[in-house]
């Protein structure tokens, strides 16, 4: 089984930044399945509207289009890891990502992380730092899968932050594993 990685809010510290850092890993028990029925739904997508991107991203996406993911999804046995960490000191991107995935299930030993450093360095650090583990990076405008974990961690970042419980309610039953570095009033 493979475990796919993303991310919400941001890791900066201005006055503009988010208050979280989501951190997601989802694990589907056929991650091909899930991927062919996607394929599918985006298909049909872009033979209504051909001007649409050729994939999905939460934050873009109208809420029909989101809810129908969902249904899609919500059809197989997948699970959810989730680290929220609430930023009240400056800690780099390296150590977040590299402890969250350290702490996945050892049964979790091939990844795919979405790309948001896209130095080498980093990524060769992140998996120096877990060489128990088969981790790869990609850019999730190439990958469906992870543009469903953009999806479930936007989520995820949008009840915590924003106290919005719309698409959240629909998956919390697959969370396995709740990590709030900061505790969060929001986040139980």
């Amino acid at each position: 089984m493979k475990t796919f990685c993303d991310e919400s809010g941001d890791i900066g510290f201005s006055k503009k930044s988010t208050e979280n850092f989501v951190q997601t890993a989802v694990t589907f028990k056929d991650d091909i399945l899930v991927e062919k029925k996607l394929k599918k739904y985006l298909k049909k997508l872009l033979q209504v509207d051909k001007k649409r991107a050729h994939y999905f991203h939460a934050h873009k996406e109208t809420h029909k289009v989101r809810m129908k993911i969902f249904k899609i999804i919500l059809e197989f046995e997948f699970s959810v890891n989730v680290d929220i960490f609430g930023k009240k000191r400056e800690v780099k991107y390296v150590e977040m990502m590299s402890d969250f995935l350290s702490n996945l299930d050892k049964n979790c030993s091939d990844i795919l992380v979405s790309v948001l450093d896209t130095r080498t360095k980093t990524q060769d650090e992140i998996r120096s730092r877990n060489k128990d583990r088969k981790i790869e990076f990609s850019d999730s405008r190439k990958n469906l899968l992870l543009q469903v974990v953009d999806l479930i961690s936007w989520s995820i970042y949008q009840y915590i932050e924003n106290e919005d419980d719309t698409y959240y309610d629909l998956f919390k039953d697959r969370i396995e594993d709740k990590i709030f570095i900061k505790q969060n009033p929001r986040a139980n």
